[in-house]
């Protein structure tokens, strides 16, 4: 029998600068529940819950109290709506909730609401105890940097006021290096405005408090630099590389405002700061540019020089520029001795590369896993996704790849599996050059590879564990279509199209499958193989085959 009904109020998800759900439609029912039947009512109000919990994915509160450290602005500006909102950051572990939970369940005279907070914090203290906890994830790649000398890292706020004294208190120099600006607002000239605005600001401070203000202007800074998560600048210059198509339009922007892209590798620019810091007679506002280019001159640049990535030439479209139609200056800077250590594109690309690679910018093609000395000279041809020994083509192969699809409400799911004409082509290439086209046909590849992003059929595989409604729909749509779930190991399509290439006698279509199940016995294996993982039971509605 029910003598008291406990509601615990989670804090749902927002949109600034509402509050977390207290007084939300939840308890109203609660509220209406309680009254028609009865109920002795409790609820547990708990502030912004934090702590490890079973749970496999992590919701709201967690991603923001871990913002400081993982740097997603958009969690972060949860966390300061909290304290904004609040005047605090309060605090509570979810096992404090649990056990709170539990104490008014068992207390007989418990009834009414229950505040549940056990620490009252702001931003800056949790800064500040983040930074000296843990400082592998706040600050290593600046500790890392006291290999050169002595180093100090503290704590501060530009938005606050004062908080920067201790850190400057003493010191010959101060440099100003960033300043916070949302570069997701919809009016992107936000960013240089910022800019501008910092810069009269800083002016008229050093003139009303007789500091001697000197100001390095940079362009596009690139280069591996020591932090963990590049910004802007990186990505876009990339970007012809990485096929991102939002950060080309950046880079196309700053040719298109600046009739040139002009580049300054982040090394140069620091040292442009440390010698206008120790250059006595430096004065005024200096441009720190080494190379003015275009987005043309960067793709020429880029297939020369790193044949391993394609230059994703579907984004040079409209009109690009072929030369320069402007140059940034550095004349004042070189003039009073400074001299560029990075002055051609070879010096500013051989390190960013690298670092791309590193943060994930750019996928590590196959030509990065498997070694020349190891396999022998490959050649790559994306197109049909298989490769050849050089240097004389006498066979053609290819693995034909189901085409990454969506399915909604209104779809055959049977779509997802007709006959593409990716076929044709090598077709033809075969008839018109006398080629042995020999196809290897798999079906849904599972299994860890190189590639760092999982295609199509590992999404739908792990849909059952991951829950992910349309990775799923896309695997019930292959089972209703094939009356099967044909599965086969991406080592053993491998394996296949080798076996096919070095047998002489191979011609023809090969279908490549080596297990037949259904989405029922996938659920069921996966339930007793992987425990700590759980099946997605809601799911498993509808039609769905028991036999095979």
């Amino acid at each position: 029998m029910l003598l008291q009904f406990f509601v615990l109020y989670g804090c749902s998800h927002y949109t600034e600068p509402e509050l977390p759900g207290v007084q939300g439609a939840g308890g109203e029912g609660s509220e209406q529940v309680r009254e028609e039947h009865g109920i002795s009512l409790v609820t547990v109000c708990p502030v912004v819950v934090v702590g490890a919990a079973p749970a496999p994915n992590a919701r709201t509160s967690v991603h923001n109290c871990l913002s400081l450290l993982s740097g997603d602005e958009a969690e972060f500006r949860v966390l300061r709506g909290i304290e904004m909102a609040s005047g605090t950051v309060a605090l509570v572990h979810v096992e404090d909730v649990c056990r709170a939970q539990l104490f008014v369940a068992e207390e007989e005279a418990a009834a009414g609401r229950y505040l549940c907070s056990s620490i009252n914090t702001t931003i800056l203290e949790l800064a500040s105890f983040l930074a000296d906890k843990y400082p592998q994830y706040t600050n290593s790649h600046l500790k890392a940097l006291q290999a050169l000398g002595p180093l100090e890292v503290l704590p501060a706020d530009l938005e606050v006021e004062g908080s920067f004294d201790e850190a400057i208190a003493g010191c010959e120099y101060a440099f100003l290096v960033a300043a916070p600006v949302n570069l997701k607002l919809e009016t992107p000239e936000s960013y240089p405005v910022s800019k501008v605005l910092v810069e009269k600001e800083a002016s008229r401070f050093a003139e009303e408090h007789g500091i001697s203000l000197v100001t390095v202007c940079p362009v596009v800074a690139v280069g591996a630099a020591p932090a963990p998560n590049a910004r802007t600048s990186v990505p876009s210059c990339l970007s012809l590389l990485s096929g991102d198509e939002a950060e080309f339009r950046v880079l196309r922007g700053i040719e298109m405002a600046s009739g040139t892209v002009p580049l300054v590798h982040v090394e140069d620019v620091c040292r442009a700061q440390l010698f206008v810091a120790e250059e006595e007679a430096a004065a005024g506002r200096y441009l720190c540019s080494s190379i003015s280019t275009t987005i043309l001159e960067l793709a020429r640049f880029l297939a020369d020089k790193y044949p391993q990535y394609t230059v994703k030439t579907n984004l040079l479209t409209g009109d690009l520029l072929e030369k320069p139609m402007a140059c940034v200056s550095s004349a004042k800077l070189l003039r009073e001795g400074f001299d560029y250590k990075y002055k051609t594109l070879d010096g500013m690309y051989d390190d960013m590369i690298d670092y791309g690679k590193a943060l994930g910018i750019l996928p590590s093609y196959l030509e990065t896993h498997f070694k020349s000395d190891q396999f022998g000279r490959l050649s790559f041809t994306p197109t049909y996704s298989h490769f050849h020994a050089r240097p004389k083509l006498k066979k053609l192969y290819v693995i034909k790849k189901r085409a990454r699809g969506t399915t909604s409400t209104n779809d055959d799911p049977k779509d997802q599996l007709r006959p593409t004409h990716d076929l044709e082509a090598p077709s033809v290439v075969r008839e018109e050059h006398g080629i042995s086209l020999v196809t290897v046909c798999p079906v849904v590849v599972v299994g860890a590879a190189p590639a760092p992003n999982a295609r199509t059929s590992v999404h739908n595989c792990l849909s059952l564990l991951s829950g992910d409604e349309a990775e799923f729909r896309v695997l019930r749509g292959i089972e209703m279509a094939s009356g099967t779930v044909a599965l086969v190991h991406v080592e053993d399509v491998c394996r296949a199209q080798l076996f096919v290439a070095e047998e002489e006698a191979a011609a023809g279509r090969y279908l490549c499958s080596s297990i037949n199940t259904t989405i029922l016995e996938l659920a069921s294996f996966l339930a007793d193989k992987y425990p700590q993982y759980t099946v997605k039971t809601n799911l498993l509605s509808g039609p769905v085959r028991v036999w095979r």
